[in-house]
């Protein structure tokens, strides 16, 4: 039926401007956050010696 497959398209894009707003959103906040945890791991790097253990537990801020 044409009506339903109306409703269905509009929801549809309901929810994709909804997951699109929750992504902004998330993106806002952890923005600050990933910033100091950026320069939390150059200072670690720039201080620390290429052979010292700690290195290796560094975690990565963002996913390789």
């Amino acid at each position: 039926d044409a009506d339903e497959m109306l409703a269905a398209y509009e929801d549809v894009a309901d929810r994709t401007t909804d997951l699109r707003l929750a992504k902004a959103l998330r993106e806002e906040i952890y923005e600050r956050p990933r910033a100091r945890m950026v320069q939390y791991r150059l200072a670690v790097l720039a201080t620390l010696e290429g052979g010292n253990a700690l290195l290796s537990t560094l975690p990565a801020v963002t996913p390789d």
